[in-house]
């Protein structure tokens, strides 16, 4: 049986779209299919507490509105924090933890 490989890097997730940034092999190689019914805009108020967590699926990030500060934690890395801008992207890969914050409105498509 072979086994898919995994993202140890959180490096890795984060692409500044806003500078042609794009996903790279390594880790197109690991997502699942995106099923594009489930896009969304999202508005996550100023100074909302998101406690860090993880899923058992893939999830997006697609800033369009806001600087957030996104922190990505993996067993191999511990805990890495990114600040971000509109235009980027972030690939949260399944079991991946993270969590987000902003001093203000964050608008973005997940």
């Amino acid at each position: 049986m072979h086994q898919k490989p995994t993202i140890t890097n959180p490096d890795l997730c984060i692409i500044h779209t806003h500078q042609g940034g794009r996903i790279s092999p390594e880790l197109a190689q690991v997502l699942a299919p995106v099923a594009p019914a489930t896009f969304h805009q999202y508005v996550l108020p100023a100074r909302s507490d998101v406690e860090l967590h993880g899923h058992d699926i893939d999830e997006y990030w697609w800033f369009t509105g806001g600087h957030p500060r996104v922190t990505l934690w993996t067993a191999a890395t511990g805990k890495r924090e990114y600040q971000l801008e509109p235009g980027d992207l972030v690939v949260l890969v399944r079991g991946m933890a993270h969590t987000l914050w902003a001093e203000h409105v964050l608008t973005y498509y997940q």
